[in-house]
């Protein structure tokens, strides 16, 4: 995403850099900390409710990007996973941005 995506990070992180994978806290606060930021004051974004539900239960706030045949867990959705809701009928990363208000005059 960073080489063809025309989307310019300031921050990646991977669980490496933590030495532990998710869905171990380590790897959501860790993130956190290394950013000086509350998990409260952090978003997981992801096409997938299980990552998006213990990104939840540390702290973070959610937004799911829907994507076809992706979904192995569809119940979460009822269960109030995302704060926010991209839909597949939708722009993407472009209506994320929209429904945070960035980019928006």
């Amino acid at each position: 995403m960073v080489k063809h995506g025309s989307m310019p990070f300031t921050h990646i992180y991977s669980a490496e850099m933590f030495q532990s994978y998710k869905p171990s806290p380590k790897v959501y606060l860790g993130a956190a900390e290394k950013m000086g930021l509350q998990p409260a004051e952090c978003m997981m974004v992801a096409a997938h409710l299980d990552d998006l539900k213990y990104a939840k239960q540390n702290g973070f706030r959610t937004l799911y990007v829907e994507r076809s045949q992706e979904e192995r867990h569809p119940e979460l959705l009822d269960e109030g996973i995302p704060d926010v809701w991209v839909k597949l009928d939708e722009e993407g990363f472009v209506e994320a941005a929209r429904k945070l208000g960035i980019g928006s005059s």
